[in-house]
């Protein structure tokens, strides 16, 4: 992980969009299990070290990382204000 954001970072990325399209992870593990979360907050903890925001596409449960580490966007909680939709409208 470290080489990848290394990468992102030396290519002058600032942002990347990540996510899984999966509820079930391999081994069985629940999209919100206590072992994805800790996963989650490892990427968010590596992507901070390297200025890197995140654009979560299936984020965990809010459980304080956007507090704690701002890089984190999530665009569920942009939806659900609106603002996804104020491209969409037709004129």
């Amino acid at each position: 992980m470290d080489s990848a954001f290394a990468l992102y970072h030396s290519l002058g990325l600032d942002a990347i969009k990540s996510g899984y399209v999966t509820d079930t992870i391999t081994g069985g593990h629940s999209h919100w299990s206590q072992r994805m979360v800790q996963h989650y907050r490892h990427v968010i903890e590596k992507a901070a070290q390297y200025h890197i925001m995140l654009d979560v596409h299936e984020p965990i449960h809010d459980t304080g990382e956007r507090r704690t580490y701002p890089n984190m966007n999530e665009p569920r909680r942009r939806a659900r204000a609106g603002i996804q939709r104020l491209g969409r409208r037709r004129r």
